[in-house]
């Protein structure tokens, strides 16, 4: 057996299974198989759409999350702490998404029906993949979130 070592630091690389997040890309799939066939998208030259349905018909959900120390932060945040109405042992079965850590606070409070003082949550560390992520440059470029 092989035991992958760090060429940094030496470390033994051991791997992990860790929780991901994922686009569910069956309907934007279905979506772009019948623009093709109703001709609204054409695909030139035409011999590659057969191509175009095989990889159509082959998605899978895509895994957007990435254990790296850089990147754009994923917009989820896990339900820490909250009021004695849900066991705390259960906090980190309840997520929301949010642009901050403001607007989790409040929708998590208005998902569970709490007071808003009795939520704490905790942005998931994961960053981004970066072809997911490559589609906010035109709007960090232009001005997002301000314009």
């Amino acid at each position: 057996m092989v035991i992958p070592i760090c060429s940094r630091s030496k470390d033994v690389v051991e791997p992990l299974m860790k929780p991901q997040w994922y686009v569910k890309c069956n309907e934007m799939a279905a979506h772009a198989k019948e623009v093709v066939s109703t001709g609204v998208l054409k695909i030139i030259p035409e011999q590659f759409k057969k191509t175009w349905y095989i990889w159509m018909d082959g998605i899978r959900d895509w895994c957007i999350s990435r254990q790296l120390w850089w990147g754009h932060r994923i917009p989820a945040y896990a339900i820490k702490c909250i009021s004695s109405h849900i066991d705390t042992n259960e906090a980190d079965k309840y997520w929301v998404s949010a642009h901050s850590e403001a607007e989790a606070r409040d929708k998590a409070a208005k998902k569970l029906g709490v007071n808003i003082d009795d939520i704490i949550v905790e942005q998931d560390p994961d960053v981004l993949d970066t072809w997911f992520s490559s589609a906010l440059f035109p709007f960090s470029i232009f001005g997002w979130p301000d314009e």
